[in-house]
């Protein structure tokens, strides 16, 4: 994605961006160990819910 390869995002929202597309795709495979060791730099396991509330997925 765009958002990957820009200085237009913080590493914060890249993160976000990348939460979202899994999420969105989560019948393929779900949030993937490295986006979610990622998000936990930056966010706690409630925030980490709260983004995604009820689509919130961690595959393990």
């Amino acid at each position: 994605m765009p958002e990957r390869e820009t200085d237009l995002f913080t590493e914060e929202e890249k993160v976000i961006l990348a939460m979202t597309e899994e999420i969105t795709l989560i019948s393929q495979k779900g949030l993937t160990d490295e986006t979610y060791e990622k998000a936990t730099q930056f966010f706690d396991e409630e925030q980490i819910k709260y983004y995604h509330g009820s689509n919130y997925h961690y595959v393990e």
